[in-house]
């Protein structure tokens, strides 16, 4: 229904010897009674964060702009779903997805042989998107510079990766200008609400496990 709301919110709880755990949980506040006047001067953004294999994908922050104004924000829930609701109508607005945690999750040397391979010639990456994820320096290349930093991260020696963030999300329509060299790219997902009911298609892949599990889907 178009009289919703949905907010995403933590909630912990701590007994008496001071333990304590949170998790994220979702509200939906609907206009059950018809009680909030409609007037069909509303529209919405919904839809779902999915995998390539249709899996959820929780915890990935959403905001929602217009005119360079953050608007709306929400986490999505564990099965990757997010909503916008009461939006004026006939504005433009900017959707953008970003997520960044846990760098070091599934990389492994098989990264750093794989971009090696693509280096030396011997095994070229043809996939635009995983030329932006192993470009992990942001260098707008693929060089030895990112396999470096792929060791150091293996080794212990950082963290997390310096200039991206853990997962990269791409327009699903978007069309690479020269996709052997897709570094330019717009990484997030503008649209012109004149109707009341939209949604925007994106890509993503997460950077630090590119090419043992890319592509994935994400729809906005």
């Amino acid at each position: 229904m178009d009289d919703e709301l949905i907010l995403s919110v933590e909630m912990c709880v701590e007994d008496e010897e001071g333990n304590k755990d949170c998790c994220i949980t979702t509200i939906v506040i609907q206009d059950n009674q018809d009680l909030c006047p409609n007037g069909g001067s509303f529209g919405k953004v919904t839809g779902n964060i999915l995998t390539s294999t249709g899996n959820g994908t929780d915890e990935t922050q959403v905001e929602l702009k217009r005119a360079g104004n953050l608007m709306k924000e929400m986490v999505t829930s564990t099965d990757g779903k997010y909503a916008f609701y009461t939006l004026d109508m006939y504005q433009n607005y900017i959707v953008k997805p970003t997520r960044d945690d846990d760098h070091l999750n599934g990389v492994t040397t098989a990264d750093i042989i794989r971009i090696q391979r693509h280096i030396l010639g011997q095994d070229v990456i043809s996939d635009p998107y995983l030329l932006i994820a192993a470009d992990v320096n942001k260098s707008n290349s693929v060089t030895s510079a990112d396999i470096t930093e792929i060791r150091k991260l293996i080794l212990g020696s950082i963290s997390r990766f310096s200039k991206v963030p853990s997962w990269t999300f791409v327009p699903k329509d978007y069309v690479f200008a020269n996709p052997a060299q897709p570094f330019q790219y717009e990484a997030y997902g503008s649209l012109k609400l004149d109707d009341p009911d939209m949604t925007l298609d994106f890509r993503f892949h997460q950077t630090w496990r590119c090419y043992q599990q890319c592509p994935f889907q994400c729809k906005l």
